[in-house]
């Protein structure tokens, strides 16, 4: 696990209310970077080149993309904290207990947030499970497969 990890991982079971403020002050000051002169300006640069609407209104293009990124904290960065407690502490079962009849799992092998490695190692230890890999995916990309995977959900 990468050192940012870890010690966002530390925070969140020893220091939760250190590690909301934390989250909290980032997000603040990612705003405020964003909206400042010189980034606001590649921002609005990049925005212009994806669409003819970002063009005629960068400043209203660049806080729709500021809103859509920062969404997940619209209500704060409890969730957040909540979150990285959960995906780094023991679930309370193994992967081997799982009998459900059929649990597929769509994933890039590009993405490194959720790394391929430790998906096929979730998959192994799986009863009944399907993993299904795309080469060139991240972690925001599988959405590129959206009609495969409905497809495969409705066979089922």
């Amino acid at each position: 696990m990468p050192v940012v990890s870890r010690v966002g991982s530390f925070m969140a079971i020893n220091t939760p209310l250190l590690a909301r403020a934390t989250t909290a002050t980032m997000v603040g000051l990612g705003r405020w970077i964003a909206n400042s002169g010189p980034v606001a300006k590649r921002i609005d640069a990049w925005l212009a080149q994806q669409s003819p609407e970002a063009a005629a209104d960068p400043e209203a293009a660049r806080e729709r993309l500021l809103r859509i990124t920062l969404e997940g904290f619209a209500q704060g960065s409890q969730a957040t904290v909540d979150e990285a407690r959960l995906l780094t502490t023991d679930w309370g079962f193994r992967f081997e207990d799982i009998m459900y009849d059929t649990v597929n799992i769509w994933h890039g092998t590009q993405d490194a947030r959720s790394p391929i490695r430790m998906i096929r190692h979730m998959a192994e230890r799986m009863p009944h499970s399907t993993l299904y890999e795309y080469d060139e995916l991240g972690h925001f990309d599988i959405h590129k497969q959206l009609d495969e995977v409905v497809t495969e959900l409705m066979r089922q």
